[in-house]
């Protein structure tokens, strides 16, 4: 963790490994979310006292913050891996639940600077993903996959509108999985490659377009 860029607000690190990564994410049928306490915050007595001398000395702090100019923090990491990860995120309002376990990724030259975030490339090395849509009785599972993305793009304004992007798509291996439970009807997928080129997806508004999606270079091969 680099020093001088900590100092003025932003975090440089050259490595980050994470080992063990457990990751439950919850969103209650009333609306709650398992997370929503780290980011209350209590009022104490000495919370009160600061408060009043604050004011007192609000139009000081109002002077110096016009002197500093209003920049994004920066984050930039030359790599991140994580091993031996899984997760649970579970929506009880919509009744889905995303999960995975056994997974192992790196992802390279991780930059944010609100509200742009870049990842140069994220490969999944293995693991386990598992969607499961209760109110459809629909589940979708992807065993072993193997996938690589090279330079992902994602910005979002002010009005939450989304662009993402990438170069290059590549799916190795693994087996995907289609199951209506209620149905009981299967399928089953196993491509031995899936190349694509640059792909865009926009919810900008673009003339008279207000969506668009584009896929260049797709391939499949199947060999049984």
């Amino acid at each position: 963790l680099k020093l001088i860029p900590l100092i003025k607000g932003n975090i440089e690190i050259d490595e980050l490994h994470v080992d063990g990564l457990d990751l439950t994410l919850l969103t209650y049928a009333d609306g709650r979310k398992n997370i929503d306490r780290f980011f209350q915050k209590k009022s104490t007595a000495q919370d009160d006292v600061k408060n009043n001398n604050a004011r007192s000395i609000d139009s000081n702090q109002d002077i110096a913050a016009q002197q500093i100019p209003n920049e994004h923090r920066r984050l930039d990491i030359r790599a991140i891996t994580f091993e031996n990860s899984q997760f649970h995120f579970e929506d009880q309002i919509k009744s889905l639940t995303i999960s995975g376990k056994n997974i192992d990724f790196i992802v390279e030259e991780v930059m944010a600077e609100a509200p742009l975030f870049k990842i140069k490339q994220a490969h999944f090395h293995q693991g386990d993903i598992t969607y499961l849509d209760a109110e459809n009785n629909q589940e979708y599972a992807y065993k072993g996959i193997d996938l690589s993305l090279d330079q992902l793009l994602v910005d979002q304004n002010q009005d939450q509108n989304l662009s993402l992007s990438f170069d290059r798509f590549k799916l190795n291996q693994g087996t995907l999985t289609s199951h209506n439970q209620h149905s009981g009807k299967k399928l089953s997928i196993k491509p031995n490659a899936i190349t694509s080129g640059a792909f865009h997806f926009s919810t900008f508004i673009n003339r008279s377009e207000d969506r668009n999606m584009s896929i260049e270079n797709l391939s499949i091969e199947e060999r049984g």
